[in-house]
């Protein structure tokens, strides 16, 4: 009995992941036009192609063990995406980074691949740029804005949200609390716009994830935020 439970102890660890690295990759174009679940495949058909040493899920329909970030909504565009995939073999940055690049979907751009420790975890801060006429209205009326800041935050909470501009243009930046559900960036725009669905001229962008003493580090050092993970 001893010897069998030392057996699957021996063979479970064998399946533990070898290595774990961080995607970090820009989604713009025809890209914007996937679906989270299309943007999986997607690039599970790349790695792939890339020829990278995937690790595999078990049972009878194996899978390539990757971890994506929160889904975009449907034709938002971002500077700032990540997926965490698991290599039976642990390989350079740079090579990973090399061969990717050449198998990238259409519409995006692989920007970094470094090695990650641990588990990954939903960002604290999310950054956005807004364009469009819906969001200059609002703009150029501070003190409607200001109402309309209150308001949201009367009826979801003191979760912090704010709005303003930046060298990007018009800018939301949401911030997670320890111990709350991510906010929808769509939601929240719905309700600062006070609109029942967002108007298809709004381009939306998103600038940066990051985690809460990385982006209070930058702000320390009057920068901009960090795009990435390794960034911070």
């Amino acid at each position: 009995m001893n010897k069998k439970r030392r057996s699957g102890s021996k063979s479970k660890s064998q399946r533990l992941p070898i290595a774990r690295y961080c995607v970090v990759f820009r989604k713009d174009g025809v890209a914007r036009f996937l679906s989270h679940l299309d943007l999986q495949e997607a690039w599970i058909r790349s790695l792939r192609r890339a020829f990278l040493p995937l690790a595999y899920s078990q049972g009878f329909h194996p899978r390539p063990k990757l971890q994506f970030e929160e889904a975009l909504p449907l034709g938002w565009a971002s500077e700032a995406e990540r997926f965490w995939v698991e290599l039976s073999t642990p390989m350079a940055s740079f090579e990973i980074l090399r061969r990717l690049i050449g198998e990238a979907p259409p519409g995006i751009e692989v920007v970094q691949a470094f090695p990650f420790a641990g588990k990954p975890q939903a960002p604290a801060f999310r950054v956005y740029a807004l364009k469009g006429d819906c969001v200059q209205s609002l703009a150029a009326n501070e003190a409607l804005c200001a109402e309309r800041l209150a308001a949201w935050r009367k009826q979801n909470g003191e979760q912090p949200v704010q709005f303003g501009v930046s060298a990007e243009g018009w800018v939301l930046e949401l911030q997670s609390l320890p111990g709350q559900n991510l906010l929808s960036p769509k939601k929240v725009l719905i309700g600062l716009l006070a609109l029942e669905t967002l108007p298809l001229e709004l381009q939306v962008r998103r600038l940066a994830v990051a985690r809460a003493e990385a982006l209070a580090g930058y702000r320390a050092l009057g920068q901009s935020c960090p795009r990435s993970e390794e960034a911070a």
